[in-house]
C-alpha cells in the first residue's frame, strides 16, 4: 500500500503544473497560506481587455468623422452641425486618452502578469495614436500614395489587435528587470532643457499667436528663423531631437517593467507620445515638406485659413499638435517634479507645481487645437 501511494503521487501532476496548462496564474506563497488565483477566460473577457487597441484600430475613422462634420458645419452653420464636430473631436481626443487611463491602471499592479505587461505597452502606444497616424500619412504622401495611410494603418493595426488579444491571456507571473540609467537619465533632462530654452518655448510661443491671426504668427515666424534656422543651430536642434528620441525611448522600456503611480504613469504617456511626435515632425518638415514637395513649412503648412477642415490629410494634425503642445509641457512638468523631489522640496509643493505645468499644458494644446481650426479672435 505504501508502494502504491508513493508511485502515485510521483506521477500525478502538480497543482501548479495543472494551472499553468489551463491558463491560470501559478500559485504562489503568502506565509503559510497558498493562494490559486483562477481565471476563467472568455471572448468577451479578452475583448474588453484590448479595447484601447481596437480603438486605435478605428482611430482614422474618427478622423474622417471631424473632416465630414466640419465641413457640413461650414456649408450650413448651426447647432447641430457644431455638436456634431465637438463629438467627432471628443472621440478623436477620446482615443489616446483611453489609451492612457489603461496604461495607468495596468500600471498600478505589483504583480503583473505578462499580458498586462504586454497590454500596458501596448496601451502607451494607443496613446500616441495621433502622432502615429500622422507618421504614416507623411510617408505615404512621399511614397505618392494618397489614401493607402488608411489601408496600411487597418493592417498594421489588424496584426496589433491580433497579437493583444493573443497575449490577453497569459497570466505567467511577469518578471521584471532592473534597468535604472540613472547618468542616461540626467542627460535627457539637460538636454531636455536645453532644447525647451533653445527651441520650444519660443516655438510654442509662436504658435500660441496663431489664434490672434495668421498674420501674426507668419511675421513672428519669419524673425525667429533667423534664429533656430541658423546653419549652426539647426542641426545641434536637430540633434538633441535625436538624442531626445533615443534616450526617452530607453528610459521608457526599463520604466515599463516597474509598477507606476500617476505621475510615473504621466511621465512615460508623454513620453512615448513625444518619441513618435518628434520623428513625425521632423519627417514631416525635413522630408515630407522640404525634400519632397519643396515648399515652405510655415504659417499655410499647419494652420487653416479659411473655415474648417479643407483636407483630410491635415484633419488628423488637430489632435496631432494640440497633444504634441500638452504632452511636451507636461514631460518636462514630470521632470521638474522629479528635480524639486531630489533637492528637499516638500512632497505637496512639488505636486502642486506638477499639477501647475499640466494646466499650462492643457491650455497651450487647447488654443493651439482652436487656432488649428481656424479660429481667430483678431477683429476683422
Amino acid at each position: 500500500m505504501t508502494q502504491t501511494l508513493t508511485e502515485k503521487s510521483t506521477t500525478a501532476p502538480s497543482r501548479k503544473n495543472k494551472a499553468e496548462r489551463i491558463g491560470e496564474r501559478p500559485p504562489f506563497d503568502r506565509g503559510a497560506l497558498v493562494i490559486f488565483p483562477a481565471r476563467r477566460e472568455t471572448v468577451a473577457s479578452r475583448l474588453a481587455r484590448i479595447l484601447p487597441v481596437l480603438g486605435a484600430l478605428v482611430y482614422p475613422a474618427l478622423v474622417a468623422a471631424v473632416y465630414v462634420s466640419g465641413r457640413l458645419a461650414h456649408a450650413a452653420p448651426g447647432p447641430v452641425s457644431s455638436i456634431a464636430v465637438a463629438a467627432s473631436l471628443l472621440a478623436v481626443f477620446g482615443v489616446p486618452v483611453y489609451g492612457f487611463t489603461e496604461a495607468l491602471r495596468l500600471a498600478r499592479g505589483t504583480q503583473p502578469t505578462v499580458a498586462e505587461h504586454r497590454l500596458r505597452a501596448l496601451c502607451h502606444l494607443v496613446a500616441a495614436t495621433p502622432p502615429l497616424f500622422g507618421a504614416f500619412g507623411v510617408v505615404f504622401s512621399m511614397l505618392g500614395w494618397p489614401g493607402g495611410d488608411y489601408l496600411a494603418w487597418a493592417v498594421a493595426w489588424l496584426a496589433v489587435s491580433a497579437y493583444a488579444y493573443r497575449v490577453s491571456g497569459d497570466a505567467r507571473r511577469f518578471i521584471p528587470s532592473d534597468r535604472p540609467h540613472p547618468r542616461l537619465r540626467v542627460a535627457h533632462g539637460i538636454s531636455a532643457a536645453a532644447l525647451i530654452v533653445a527651441f520650444i518655448a519660443i516655438h510654442l510661443g509662436n504658435h500660441l499667436t496663431a489664434i490672434w491671426s495668421l498674420e501674426l504668427h507668419s511675421a513672428i515666424l519669419t524673425a525667429l528663423r533667423h534664429w533656430y534656422r541658423n546653419v549652426l543651430i539647426e542641426p545641434l536642434i536637430v540633434g538633441l531631437m535625436l538624442f531626445q528620441i533615443g534616450s526617452g525611448l530607453t528610459l521608457l522600456y526599463g520604466r515599463l517593467d516597474r509598477p507606476s503611480d500617476l505621475y510615473r504613469a504621466v511621465q512615460t504617456a508623454t513620453g512615448a507620445y513625444l518619441a513618435v511626435y518628434i520623428a513625425a515632425h521632423m519627417s514631416a518638415v525635413f522630408l515630407l515638406g522640404r525634400l519632397f514637395l519643396g515648399i515652405d513649412t510655415g504659417t499655410s503648412y499647419v494652420f487653416f485659413k479659411d473655415g474648417y477642415m479643407p483636407s483630410l490629410f491635415n484633419v488628423r494634425f488637430i489632435s496631432h499638435y494640440g497633444l504634441g503642445a500638452f504632452a511636451v509641457i507636461t514631460h518636462a512638468g514630470c521632470g521638474l517634479r522629479d528635480i524639486l523631489l531630489a533637492h528637499g522640496v516638500a512632497l505637496t509643493a512639488s505636486n502642486r507645481t506638477f499639477w501647475c505645468v499640466l494646466a499650462t499644458g492643457a491650455a497651450v494644446g487647447m488654443v493651439i487645437a482652436l487656432a488649428l481650426c481656424a479660429v481667430r479672435i483678431a477683429p476683422a
